[in-house]
């Protein structure tokens, strides 16, 4: 038995394509838990158009979306969770042959999917580094997700057990949330993954999250990567996934002048020993005062 959690907020456009794609699953034994986080639009409306006894509806004060996703999570009947937000889509057969996945590596506790982006109907595939429609145990995560990002939340299956002992989404950060819990899982946790794209991430929809704009710096999860010094400084692997990533997800907060001060200190983090020269140069005292001038006056004259 699966229990499926719908994090929900201003989705009226998409959400009954959603809940479609999860009724139709060829495996049934399952309970869907949608979390209404306070939408101000039509979406509990649509949702009171589809009749399924599977499903379940609450919903509370808005909270943003870790905290939709832990209230269905606390709300779940069964062990195996099963994560989708209410614009994208599984592909029919998603949830008989993560069954699947689960019978084969039961030891596990993060299962998930190959995934693809979609844009208008237009399915971009992702390179996963590993050969199709196999199944893997991922027994050194961050090494793998250097290049490939495997773990993504609506193709993701984790058991309610880890997820509580993990402490679940992290509710004050609004950027990276995601990433922080599965790097937790990942260093607690055995993970698997079949490379079958089953789950599809619809860019276009309505209200998507990644697309308003730049989120405050200590609401994303670099400002929060410190944390994990001590499991850096123990595996060389983890360090060099968070240094690709810090040098990486700086750059939108590069030429910001209140930033500025707190971007030092998580550059200041890295080690680019391991990394391509060019992030050297990127993040070195000179070209930083060079490309802010450049960007200053490029704003004057616009």
């Amino acid at each position: 038995m699966f229990s499926v959690v719908v994090p929900l907020y201003n989705k009226e456009k998409s959400i009954l394509k959603t809940m479609e794609s999860v009724l139709n699953q060829t495996f049934t034994d399952f309970e869907v838990i949608v979390v209404n986080d306070g939408s101000t639009d039509g979406s509990v409306n649509v949702l009171e158009t589809v009749q399924d006894d599977r499903v379940r509806v609450f919903t509370k004060e808005n909270g943003g979306v870790s905290s939709a996703r832990n209230y269905g999570i606390r709300m779940a009947s069964y062990d195996l969770v099963a994560f989708i937000d209410g614009d994208d889509a599984w592909d029919v057969s998603y949830l008989e042959q993560m069954a699947g996945l689960i019978a084969l590596y039961p030891e596990c506790s993060v299962f998930c999917s190959a995934w693809c982006r979609t844009t208008n109907g237009v399915k971009e595939y992702e390179d996963f580094g590993l050969e199709k429609d196999l199944a893997y145990k991922i027994d050194r995560y961050f090494k793998q997700a250097v290049k490939h990002t495997l773990l993504w939340t609506s193709s993701a299956i984790v058991r309610k057990s880890a997820l509580v002992e993990c402490g679940m989404f992290d509710t004050n950060l609004v950027m990276g949330e995601d990433m922080d819990l599965w790097i937790r899982l990942n260093l607690g946790y055995e993970f698997a993954f079949l490379n079958k794209v089953l789950a599809f991430y619809i860019q276009d929809a309505e209200n998507r999250a990644c697309n308003t704009g730049l989120k405050p710096l200590k609401r994303n999860i670099l400002s929060r990567l410190a944390d994990y010094a001590t499991a850096e400084t123990m595996n060389r692997e983890l360090k060099l996934y968070l240094d690709s990533f810090r040098v990486r997800q700086c750059i939108p907060y590069f030429f910001t002048k209140e930033n500025k001060q707190e971007v030092l200190r998580i550059i200041n983090q890295v080690d680019y020993s391991a990394l391509p020269f060019y992030w050297r140069i990127i993040y070195s005292r000179f070209a930083w005062d060079v490309k802010r001038q450049m960007y200053q006056l490029y704003k004057k004259t616009r």
